[in-house]
């Protein structure tokens, strides 16, 4: 229904960023048909919301679709009655919701929302290009000392809790564990873990784009500072082999960076999140992950109880993982290209949708 550009042949400076992201820039571009309407710059407490009713209009006046870019997260909490009242009233227009989570029953069921919900792996997809286009190849030198790495940033409880779990486990030995800001922490926290020797998050030259929105310019094209922390770890860390990341927590729906750029750095991976985030990234990434974890953990609704289930189940890979790591490198290898083609030819069947 739309022409796009094959993957491969794509270059991320000719297309304009559209609220921080080359992504949807590229929307914008090859689906002229459709208006995209950013709720950047305004909060789930605002209570007045006729602007998005004035711009809906003026995008079905000329002819468009109406597409509402949000960040999922900024949305959901706490419920906004003024906003629902302005969408619900487009319930038989060609107005979508634009999200980045598969539970679309989080905003038709949950939330009350009556126009059209559609996903869209958008923030994901523009990681990868930007990665793409500044990988710079790296040679793994030998085994590393460390099995795995879990960075925990900046504290949040269930992050501390990872780290106590794999202290409490015997296995804090076997890897790096690094904390950001270690004044947040409980003092105990220095017999299993190590302050992060990188610096997170560049300066931000955008102002208000934060870590996630493109901030600063690489190779002529703008990448976020999230992407920059990630190369940098890239370099640091190339031969660990196992990533163990908290999410950044467990009312998230969507794909965060801790998820999207283990597969790009060509990582094992295990993720602490909310139940079924193994089986998110799953849907785009080409090696199986059972093929090298234990996914019980992955189903069980208690936080702890799944925290416990992920570190018990897969203690063996977390002591060694080199020889299944080395077994798997073709498949890595692969898929760490192959993840943001996928996150590509997703998003233009669901907007193939929107006609």
């Amino acid at each position: 229904m739309s022409s796009w550009p094959n993957y491969d042949s794509i270059v991320q400076s000719n297309y304009e960023t559209f609220d921080g992201f080359h992504s949807l820039g590229m929307i914008k571009k090859h689906r002229p048909d459709i208006q995209l309407i950013s709720l950047q710059g305004h909060t789930i407490q605002d209570k007045n919301f006729d602007w998005l009713e004035i711009m809906i209009d003026q995008a079905l006046e000329s002819g468009k679709k109406a597409a509402i870019i949000v960040w999922d997260e900024d949305w959901m909490w706490p419920h906004n009655q003024q906003l629902y009242d302005v969408l619900n009233s487009y319930e038989h227009d060609p107005v979508w919701w634009i999200t980045q989570t598969n539970r679309l029953e989080e905003w038709h069921h949950y939330r009350g929302l009556k126009i059209k919900v559609l996903e869209v792996q958008w923030w994901p997809l523009n990681d990868c290009l930007s990665y793409r286009e500044l990988y710079q190849p790296t040679v793994h030198s030998a085994d590393s000392a460390h099995n795995y790495l879990c960075m925990l940033g900046r504290y949040e409880p269930h992050k501390y809790e990872l780290g106590k779990k794999l202290y409490s486990a015997g296995l804090s030995k076997k890897g790096l564990t690094t904390v950001a800001y270690p004044d947040q922490y409980p003092q105990d926290h220095q017999e299993w873990s190590t302050v992060n020797p990188i610096k997170l998050y560049p300066s931000v030259s955008r102002s208000g784009y934060g870590k996630t929105r493109a901030n600063s310019k690489k190779a002529n094209t703008w990448v976020s500072a999230n992407v920059e922390n990630f190369l940098s770890l890239e370099t640091q860390f190339k031969d660990i082999p196992l990533m163990i990341n908290p999410d950044s927590g467990f009312g998230l729906f969507f794909l965060t960076e801790k998820l999207v750029w283990p597969p790009l750095l060509g990582k094992l991976f295990l993720i602490y999140g909310r139940p079924h985030i193994m089986q998110m990234i799953q849907r785009f990434w080409d090696v199986d992950i059972s093929s090298y974890a234990n996914l019980e953990f992955d189903s069980i609704l208690d936080n702890q109880d799944r925290l416990d289930s992920m570190v018990d189940t897969n203690r063996d890979l977390i002591k060694d993982c080199q020889d299944i790591w080395r077994k798997l490198q073709p498949e890595l290898e692969q898929a760490r290209w192959t993840i943001g083609q996928n996150f590509y030819n997703f998003a233009i069947r669901q907007l193939d949708l929107i006609h």
